[in-house]
């Protein structure tokens, strides 16, 4: 027993119609559980128990509780609130339908339209009065369904409805009959009479259904039930005599509900009469087997059998036989249904056994004789009666009605009670003494071809099953006469297949038992009834004398190949005084082959006289033509009956095509073409002879019949189709089937057009075929219905309201099918039908072109209303598709569009701008209208997600094109249409909800402007639309597991806001929202269960529901680590000063665990490829001859679906056997579903890509970040290397997946880090190893294949992260060398293959380029690991170095660049030049040769290498330059002394010849033009390159000579600069706005006369870095200087001989102390040593440690150039020192500072005239005294001190 739940307010309030909807299908509903329902039904009951009158009367305690606010629900707890509108509505419902008041207020309650108007809500009670008996045969279907929870619910809610079967039908009937009888009074006769009165015969139909059923389904009823029910039916006059008559006598609708009541009461007669058990008696063996029934029914009561018998004689007194009988001509068919109970009552007392047999009221003849008699007389009419029933609105369907699976059954049941009836007419009467054979014939037809399709089918299989065994029952079969009579018999086996309807657009359903029945059945016809000659046969006598005998003589062959053989009996059946014998001959015979050769007589194909070809080993045969046969009826009839059995046979659903076509012999010609030559001469001469309406059902039958064979067809026939006229050519004739599309559109009826596109439909369908079909015959079917249907139209006149939405549903469902898969898989290109709809729709369409889909677009949605409102829900339904199939046309017309780069002014894109005129009258953009359908209730939800869908696919495809209009300008109110589609977000349908966040993804990042409208947000807060999907987030755990796809959907939807650059209030709201990060980092870390294997579950029913959850399970697990990473990435962008917001927060402790991000970092790596499972299927598909590209869908990659359609969609067809099929459709459904594995696992790779690469900067120098990342890296790494799935698509995987290796990798062993756990390493290195060494995934493929995926890239970020974790293993050498072996192969091979590439392709590929950048970052750091050897040997082993210089050589200079690659080769050569051993073999492979002759050079030769920029510039012509110096320098530097010199002497030297204009210009700096970072470099570079030189050759050369002069010029600009340090802060040229800033702060707080300290590395870092830069190069010039001059080795020597040619100058002679060169380094060396007392002496920061470093260098390396330049001119001038003599004793008792020494002396020497002494003698005195102040502390200045004053002759205190 189901536990009832409690309702919620909303759950009460649910409508009767609602109730009955959830009734027919449970399953299939989401709102309510079992218990739910129950509870639900029982709240109805009072309801369900008086289904005719589920509402209550008017009440005074009613009408005062609405006079309130509130009123409360009856029975329950909920209560409404009253307003005065719909307090003013309820009391006027409740007048008008004599209702209680507050019933009447629920009914507004329930409408669910706030704009309900009296009209509406008296439509709504109308559908809430019938939901009543509705319910209750739902109830009863459901309750019968079997033994599940929904059943046993209905059974027990049945219980207390129907407690006694009897007395529930007598009650319903009594009902029924108060109703019918009551007349209207009141309002309800006074005001809307007609509607009243038509709602009283719709609500009798109900009440005569819910009769039916409960009769059907009650065998055992009492006899009294029975024989109340026809008592009361005589006595309604079979329920037309009613009480309002005269109010609904003239109306059609009414007249036509009057005769389904009529015909309904006249089947539950029949039904009353127990048929069902007389003519389906227990034992099928014997037919005259007495009847068994229950005790007390009619068939077990003579009181009531007698009773019924003097009714029905006393009422069917008019049909007894007179003398003579009427003329037929003066009556009028049918009068009276009478005939049809007398014939059903002979039937039973037929039956009946003796003792239960009425008595004889005087009858002539036997009791069921005399009702037999007066039933088939033909003024009885009986089968007219039969006829009008059976064609009537009651038993007869149309294609734009609607059919629940409740009309369905009853539907069956009624039919089967007919069928009942013809049955026992059967074993009642042989058929030869029927009078009227063709009015049985006529019914036989209606009643097994009428009806339903499902209907059809469900009698057919009866009959088959229960009762054409039976030789009475098949008699009408057998006695049909067939070839004689040629129509009846195929017109009667096409009713008895059950397929008798068209078929739908794409059949896929397997063969059906009827169907295969007829094909048996003709292929062994019983009997063969045909003209016989006389002399043919012989006759043998009777066997009574009702039968005449006759045996044939000779071997008959019929048209057909068919044969009768001589010794065949038959017997004849013409009179004895007939001029011919007709002969029935006993079978069986093979006849569809005849029956085909009749057909094409009958067409005019085969001649009347000819005869077939056949030569019988015996000679003793005859030859028949078909006009021998004795064929009778019209060539018309028998074209339409035998067409139509064809039809059926040939329907590709069947699977007997093949078989009906092995038994046509047809010559040469094959059987297929033969029949295709049949239905394309059929249609030809119905066009040829006008479109009568008698021609519709041939011409049907024929064009399905071409349908059908073109479903499998071969070559053959597509060669007979291509040569026939039926579509036409360009430039030939007209085409059958334009003629024929004319002819209808003239009528009106458009049935043949609908029948001509279901064959173009066909033939679009079969594009995906394993037999391809004629590329030319569907391009010009095509072009037939573009130019002969889709065009004209709009101008058509339609009969039917849904007939020109039917048409253009087909039509664009064509056009999307050719679109979907437009290539042709063996070339790639488009389709020849493809291309002409590309060229119709995109390249040279017009607004005319799309004037069908935009009347669709504008008027389906209110013409759908309007029929729905009027109950004609069928034709709502088509016009519906209507819509949902132009959308689908629209979306992918706008994707074929996007792949031929169609701009956004063109169509069809422009379509979605174009004005379209509104249900309102309005102009509105066409978009508009789209998006009021997704927010149309009224509409299904499948038009809503088109509707949706289509706006996206407008938004993507229009993305990328600048000329795209803003979607809030297109829209008429933008703001009320997003908020409009925000309440969609909430609906109970997870696709809706999934469809409305993905497009409001589209829309944020697509048309930013749209933000505000997309998120909703006003203020600080999260509200609006982005409040709705955090709460769908907070709640993800209740739908996690239920619907995966809305919580990706809504992950993506928060993504696209914070990428949003339009939505900055709601991406900070969102941001400051904590609770909402955490439950998305739940999600981010949240298992996944694993999804189900492919061996052990394929088979499994619920196996493509598990994948496709498990899909949209990781999907939303990735959108949840993407909205991660996008919220780091937004973190890292602001200021580092900034608040850590909650997202940072959790993913920084998500780096910092160790666990947690293992095992996200594996759930990211796991990859459900199977590549074993796509080489097999995929070999499957190609060994049918099938191409994967033309069966793949086209769709964006955002529009595609996890599931069974994922990536291929095309219905492939398989020519062959079943099984064949079976393999092609698995292998699609295995492709599709691991593809949809793959991209979820792929998308969760890629966002943990996004959030790992992020991740570095907020983990920089973290030691548990680093430490989890490392173990994490490292289960990675091992999980790669074990990979052993291979092939194309795993290698793609494997890339990503390496991707986030490195990323994680980087974080773990950036240099930053404390040294990583040797352990963990080691295991690292190990994976690395072996995923370098992979055969599966070579590295080097990528490089070599640009094609395939690049994997060398993340392993080159690899391999980067692992060597600067060298230094960690060096105490390992078993781990290291082998680890530095292999990843110094692998780069060493991908440098080669680089550089290669460059070498063939100078231009560098930018993708090269960034290799190579990897790859000479990776030697920058093995170039420092202490096993030389190892990557030596490398080394020599590739031609890396040669290459690299032959890209030297040929560098091209192009507005002041060079090409990307040539940086990252001259930073190669500077690693190399690091090394002494790649250093020497760097020279001796001519670097400096090659650096000597190239364009750079070139500039360089004439000094026109100039910055471009005041901040370096990547690949500029400066940067190189300054480049190749340091790599000179590196080479000079690292090479032994001998070798470097003797390569100064060969290379260096002409290398620096050759550029010594650009030497020489970077030495000019005069101190007062710009200092830029550029200049800078070139500086130091320079004087390091001249320092290097000079110190591996000396001063040979001539370079002192050549070099001294500019470096002195240099230290002069220095000394200018430093002397002046405001000047020199102007002179920084800021390198990026960040410097600038910094500068500017650190000069901002100096007042007027201030001078900066331009040297404070603390106050002023950017300021004294510059300082610092140019002081280096100072200090390599003055070192420069003092190799040049042997200054160490003259100051060390005790040698007094002269050497003038050491002596540094000028070339004029000094003025002034100051022009002097060592007045220069004197002035500098002051300057240095006051920047030296400047620095804090305790501080340990390692700028300022290096600045001193810097400074004590530089001091010390001047005072020694200085001195030993002093000590050179003195040995120069001995003569000087009795001058300075003379100077120290005049100036004994003097005492003076450095400062005052110069000052004084040039003081008194002004007016001296030897100049050069004075100065000579002012120097000594001033570097004295300079280096007195510097001893402190300084072993070196000391000693200087001291050889200074001993070589000069002065002490510094003179």
């Amino acid at each position: 027993m189901v536990q009832v739940s409690a309702l919620t307010d909303e759950e009460y309030l649910t409508p009767l119609t609602s109730i009955y909807d959830i009734l027919l299908d449970p399953e299939q509903q989401t709102q309510f559980t079992p218990s739910k329902l129950q509870a639900l039904l029982i709240h109805h009951l009072n309801k369900l128990n008086s289904p005719t009158r589920p509402f209550s009367s008017p009440s005074t305690s009613s009408r005062q509780a609405l006079k309130s606010n509130t009123v409360n629900v009856p029975h329950t707890s909920v209560s409404l609130d009253v307003s005065e509108k719909n307090r003013k509505l309820a009391y006027q419902l409740s007048q008008r339908a004599d209702i209680d008041e507050v019933e009447a207020l629920i009914l507004y309650r329930t409408c669910n339209d706030e704009e309900s108007t009296l009209d509406r809500l008296t439509l709504w009670y109308a559908e809430e009065a019938l939901a009543a008996p509705r319910l209750v045969m739902a109830l009863q279907r459901l309750s019968q369904r079997g033994l599940d929870e929904w059943s046993r619910i209905a059974g027990d809610v049945l219980t207390n409805i129907i407690t006694d079967e009897a007395k529930y039908i007598e009650t319903i009937f009594r009902a029924w009959s108060s109703v019918a009888q009551k007349p209207l009074e009141g309002v309800q006769r006074s005001d809307q009479a007609l509607f009243w009165g038509t709602l009283q015969l719709r609500l009798q139909n109900e009440l005569l259904d819910l009769l039916f059923l409960v009769l059907y389904d009650y065998p055992d009823r009492p006899a009294s039930i029975s024989l109340g029910l026809l008592r009361g039916v005589v006595a309604s006059a079979f329920g037309t005599l009613q009480g309002n008559r005269e109010i609904w006598n003239t109306d059609d609708e009414s007249q036509m509900l009057q005769q389904r009541i009529r015909d309904r009461t006249l089947i539950i007669a029949l039904e009353a009469m127990c048929l069902s058990t007389i003519v389906t008696p227990l034992n099928k063996d014997d037919m005259d087997a007495p009847v068994v029934q229950a005790e007390g029914t009619l068939l077990r009561s003579r009181d009531a059998i007698i009773s019924i018998d003097v009714l029905l004689n006393t009422e069917s007194q008019n049909l007894v036989p007179q003398s003579p009988e009427p003329d037929l001509s003066s009556m009028s068919f049918p009068s009276w249904p009478m005939p049809v109970l007398c014939l059903a009552w002979s039937i039973v007392l037929r039956n009946l056994p003796n003792d239960l047999q009425p008595p004889p009221l005087g009858y002539e003849r036997p009791i069921f004789e005399e009702f037999a008699v007066r039933a088939l007389r033909l003024p009885s009419g009986l089968f007219p009666w039969l006829e009008e029933i059976l064609s009537g609105p009651l038993l007869t369907f149309a294609e734009e009605d609607e059919e629940t699976p409740l009309d369905r059954e009853l539907s069956i049941w009624r039919r089967k009670v007919v069928k009942d009836l013809l049955m026992g007419l059967s074993d009642l009467v042989q058929i030869q003494h029927i009078v009227d054979r063709t009015g049985l014939y006529r019914v036989w037809d209606l009643l097994f071809g009428g009806g339903s399709p499902s209907t059809s089918l469900a009698v057919a299989e009866d009959y088959w099953e229960a009762d054409h065994s039976y030789a009475n029952r098949s008699a009408p079969l057998d006695d049909a006469q067939f070839p004689v009579n040629a129509a009846r018999l195929p017109l009667l086996l096409s009713a008895l297949s059950g397929a008798q309807s068209p078929s739908p657009l794409r059949q896929t359903t397997a063969g059906t038992s009827p169907a295969i029945s007829v094909f048996d059945y003709l292929l062994q016809l019983p009997t063969l009834t045909i003209r016989t000659d006389p002399s043919h046969c012989s006759f043998l006598g009777g066997e009574n004398s009702d039968r005449r005998i006759v045996e044939a003589r000779k071997d008959s062959i019929l048209p057909g190949v068919l044969k009768i053989r001589a010794g065949s009996r038959g017997e004849v059946m013409s009179p004895e005084d007939s001029k011919t014998v007709i002969v029935r001959w006993d079978g069986p015979f093979a006849a569809w082959g005849l029956l085909v050769e009749i057909t094409r007589a009958a067409a005019g194909i085969r001649p009347m006289d000819q005869k077939d070809g056949f030569t019988p080993e015996d000679a003793n045969f005859a030859h028949l033509t078909i006009g021998d046969l004795g064929l009778e009826g019209d060539s018309r009839e028998i074209l339409a009956s035998n067409l139509q059995l064809l039809r059926v046979i040939l329907h590709p659903s069947l699977r007997l095509s093949s078989s009906l076509l092995g038994q046509i012999r047809s010559g040469d010609q094959p059987a297929s073409v033969h029949i295709l030559e049949l239905a394309i001469t059929v249609l030809d001469g119905v066009r040829r002879n006008g479109i009568q309406p008698t021609d519709y059902p041939i011409a049907k039958a024929a064009l399905s019949i071409i349908q059908s064979l073109l479903y499998d067809a071969g070559p053959v026939v597509w060669t007979a189709l291509h040569h026939s006229s039926f579509f036409g050519a360009l430039g030939k004739r007209r085409s059958i089937a334009a003629d024929i599309i004319d002819a209808d559109s003239i009528r009106g009826d458009h049935s043949l057009t609908l029948a001509v596109l279901r064959l173009v439909a066909a033939l679009a369908a079969s594009t995906n075929n394993t037999v391809k079909p004629d590329d030319t015959v569907v391009r010009s079917a095509l072009q037939l219905v573009v130019s002969s249907v889709w065009l004209p139209s709009s101008g058509w006149r339609f009969q039917s309201v849904s007939g020109k939405y039917r048409i253009i549903s087909i039509l664009s469902t064509i056009f999307t099918m050719i679109l979907q898969h437009p290539l042709d898989g063996s070339t790639s290109r488009p389709t020849l039908a493809a291309q002409y709809l590309l060229d119709t729709f995109v390249t040279s369409s017009s607004m005319l072109t799309y004037r069908p889909t935009l009347e669709v677009l504008s008027q389906a949605p209110t013409l759908a209303t309007s029929l729905l409102t009027s109950y004609r829900t069928e034709e709502a339904r088509a016009v519906v598709q209507t819509l949902d199939c132009s959308l689908t046309l629209m979306s992918t017309l706008l994707r074929v569009a996007n792949n031929v780069e169609a701009t956004a002014s063109s169509l069809p894109k422009s379509l979605f701008a174009a004005p379209v005129v509104s249900a309102s009258g309005n102009k509105v953009q066409a978009i508009q209208i789209i998006f009021g359908l997704a927010n149309s209730a009224i509409l299904p939800n499948l038009t809503r997600l088109n509707a949706l869908a289509t706006v996206r696919t407008y938004l993507e495809t229009s993305s990328t094109d600048a000329t795209r209009p803003s979607l809030a300008g297109l829209l008429h109110d933008a703001e009320t249409s997003f908020r409009a589609l925000a309440e969609l977000a909430t609906d109970e349908s997870p696709e809706l909800r999934s469809a409305v966040w993905n497009l409001l993804s589209t829309v944020l990042t697509h048309q930013p402007g749209c933000a505000h409208f997309c998120t909703g947000s006003q203020g600080d807060n999260v509200d609006g639309v982005l409040l709705i999907a955090v709460n769908q987030i907070l709640d993800w755990q209740a739908v996690i597991f239920t619907s995966p796809r809305s919580i990706s959907a809504v992950l993506a939807y928060l993504n696209a806001v914070l990428l949003c650059p339009g939505a900055t209030k709601a991406v900070a709201a969102l941001r400051r929202h904590t609770q909402v990060w955490s439950e998305v980092y739940d999600i981010a870390i949240r298992t996944v269960p694993a999804p189900p294997t492919f061996t052990l579950s394929m088979h499994s029913e619920t196996f493509a529901n598990r994948i496709q959850a498990y899909a949209f399970a990781v999907r939303a697990k990735s959108g949840a680590v993407s909205l991660l990473a996008s919220e780091l990435a937004l973190s890292l962008q602001e200021d580092d000063d900034g608040p850590e917001t909650k997202g940072q927060s959790l993913i920084t402790g998500l780096f910092r665990n160790t666990t947690a991000l293992t095992e996200l970092a594996l759930s990211a790596a796991h990859s459900s490829c199977l590549p074993q499972l796509h080489e097999e299927h995929e070999a499957a598909l190609q060994s049918e001859g099938l191409h994967l590209a033309s069966i793949r869908t086209l769709l964006l990659p955002s529009e595609r679906e996890f599931g069974p359609l994922y990536l291929y969609d095309g219905e492939i067809r398989v020519s062959g056997d079943e099984s064949r099929q079976a393999a092609v459709n698995l292998a699609l459904d295995m492709l599709n579903l691991n593809w949809s594995m793959l991209e979820a696992d792929l998308n969760l790779t890629k966002a943990f890509n996004r959030l790992a690469d992020s991740a570095y900067s907020i983990t920089e120098g973290d030691a548990l970040a680093s430490a989890a990342s490392l173990r994490a890296g490292t289960s990675i790494a091992e999980l790669l290397a074990n990979e052993d799935r291979g092939g194309d698509v795993m290698l793609a995987i494997q890339n990503d997946r390496l991707v986030g290796l490195s990323a994680l990798l980087e974080t773990a062993l950036a240099s930053e880090n404390a040294a990583p756990s040797h352990k963990i390493l080691a295991e690292l290195c190990s994976s690395v190893r072996q995923i370098l060494e992979s055969q599966a995934f070579p590295p080097m493929i990528g490089l070599r294949h640009p094609d395939l995926p690049a994997i060398h890239k993340p392993l080159l970020r690899i391999v980067h992260s692992i060597v600067q974790a060298f230094p960690a293993l060096e105490s390992s050498p078993s781990v290291l060398e082998p680890i530095l072996e292999t990843a110094m192969s692998f780069t060493l091979d991908a440098a080669d293959t680089v550089l290669d590439s460059l070498v063939r392709d100078s231009a560098g590929d930018l993708s090269l380029t960034a290799d190579l950048e990897q790859v000479v970052g990776i030697i920058c750091e093995i170039v420092r690991s202490p096993m030389t050897h190892l990557w030596m040997d490398k080394l020599s082993e590739h031609d890396l170095i040669p290459r690299s210089l032959e890209l030297t050589s040929r560098l091209r200079i192009s507005d002041d660049h060079i090409q990307p690659h040539i940086a990252s080769i001259l930073l190669l050569h500077l690693a190399l030049a690091g090394n002494p051993s790649s250093a020497e073999k760097l020279a001796v492979s001519g670097i400096l040769p090659t650096y000597s002759d190239n364009a750079i050079i070139l500039l360089a030769e004439q000094a026109k290498i100039i910055p471009s920029s005041p901040s370096p510039q990547p690949n500029s012509v400066h940067g190189a330059w300054c480049t190749m110096l340091w790599v000179v320098h590196g080479i000079l530097t690292s090479l032994p002394h001998i070798d470097a010199g003797a390569l100064a002497r060969s290379d260096v030297i002409p290398f620096l010849r050759v550029c010594t204009n650009q030497i020489l210009r970077a030495l000019s700096w005069n101190g007062e033009t710009t200092l830029s970072l550029p200049i800078l470099d070139e500086l130091s570079q320079v004087t390091n390159v001249i320092y290097a030189l000079v110190q591996v050759i000396g001063s040979n050369d001539g370079l002192l000579d050549e070099l001294s002069v500019p470096l002195l010029s240099f230290l002069k600009s220095v000394r200018y600069s430093l002397s002046h340090p405001r000047l020199f802060s102007t002179l920084m040229s800021p390198s990026s706005e960040e410097e600038r800033m910094k500068l500017e702060k650190e000069l901002s707080s100096l007042s007027d006369d201030q001078e900066p300290k331009i040297l404070d590395v603390t106050a002023a870092p950017a300021l004294a870095a510059r300082t610092l830069k140019l002081l280096g190069a100072t200090r390599s010039s003055v070192m420069a200087l003092l190799t040049l001059t042997q200054g160490w080795a003259t100051l060390q020597s005790d040698s007094e001989e002269s050497q003038e040619d050491l002596i540094l100058s000028y070339d004029e002679d000094p003025s002034t102390a100051a022009d002097d060169p060592v007045g220069v380094l004197n002035d500098l060396l002051t300057q240095v040593s006051k920047f030296v007392d400047a620095l804090p002496l305790s501080s340990s920061e390692p700028e300022v440690l290096a600045a001193r470093s810097l400074l004590n260098q530089l001091e010390e390396s001047i005072a020694l150039l200085s001195t030993s330049q002093m000590v050179l001119r003195h040995l120069d001038q001995p003569q000087m020192q009795q001058h300075h003599e003379d100077i120290d004793m005049n100036n004994a008792d003097s005492s003076f500072d450095k400062e005052s020494v110069r000052r004084r002396i040039s003081m008194a020497n002004a007016g001296s005239g030897d100049r050069a002494e004075n100065i000579q003698a002012e120097l000594i005195r001033d570097l004295l005294g300079t280096l007195s102040g510097l001893e402190d502390g300084n072993e070196l200045i000391r000693w200087l001190s001291g050889v200074a004053e001993q070589r000069l002759g002065m002490t510094h205190e003179a």
